[in-house]
């Protein structure tokens, strides 16, 4: 298997609703207070199937990207979307990590 030493350690992925329970402001809300904080590198939100949205983001963790770090972001930030949206959090795709093609 090759070896890749291109990978950027940085937390990138979705946070993933339901549109019935929220809406596209409160997504665009979240974010905007998300925004404050310079560790997001970029925030976007997008439709994520026919019955969802997602805040897409790409955050460099000021610990590094570790195995303890990624548990403890995850485990915050969906701790905190529970209780804010309930049953409108629907799931997530994260990464502690990617490879940029282009």
């Amino acid at each position: 298997m090759k070896q890749y030493d291109s990978f950027i350690s940085h937390f990138k992925g979705y946070w993933k609703f339901l549109d019935k329970y929220v809406t596209v402001a409160q997504l665009e809300e979240l974010s905007q207070e998300w925004a404050k904080d310079d560790a997001y590198i970029s925030l976007s939100i997008r439709k994520t199937s026919d019955d969802q949205h997602g805040i897409g983001f790409e955050y460099n963790h000021p610990e590094g990207s570790n195995k303890s770090s990624f548990a403890r972001f995850k485990e915050e930030n969906s701790d905190m979307l529970r209780r804010r949206f309930g049953n409108g959090l629907a799931g997530w795709d994260i990464s502690s990590s990617y490879l940029p093609i282009k």
